[in-house]
């Protein structure tokens, strides 16, 4: 786990441009350990790269980021879900609302709605 946070404290200094390659996951829980995404100019970057050397990587959609990011944290909400994929928020609620519906998550509260609402993690469906 060292050499990991070495890594990343490295990669946090890293840029593109001006901007950053990695940062820090909105929505995370307060004393909850720091997640981190690569930014969408990285993605954007690495996606050319694949383009220029003819590579077809397939990148993973956003129901499949939920549902591995869900599994190994316990559960996700609109706000981590919208940093990790550069979306908004409030777009990337259909993406938990059909996880929800396949038996994947559960919601933390039956309105749906409010600070803090998130989704559990049930099980793969």
């Amino acid at each position: 786990m060292a050499a990991a946070s070495g890594a990343l404290a490295k990669l946090s200094r890293a840029t593109i441009g001006r901007g950053p390659v990695i940062d820090t996951t909105n929505g995370v829980p307060d004393g909850a350990e720091t997640v981190w995404h690569l930014t969408p100019a990285a993605v954007s970057m690495l996606q050319g790269f694949d383009r220029e050397a003819g590579r077809n990587r397939v990148w993973p959609t956003r129901e499949r980021i939920a549902a591995s990011y869900a599994r190994a944290r316990g559960r996700i909400s609109s706000t981590e879900l919208g940093s990790l994929v550069g979306a908004y928020p409030s777009n990337v609620g259909p993406v938990l609302k059909r996880l929800e519906e396949d038996g994947f998550l559960a919601p933390s509260r039956a309105s749906r709605r409010g600070t803090g609402f998130y989704c559990r993690y049930r099980g793969d469906a």
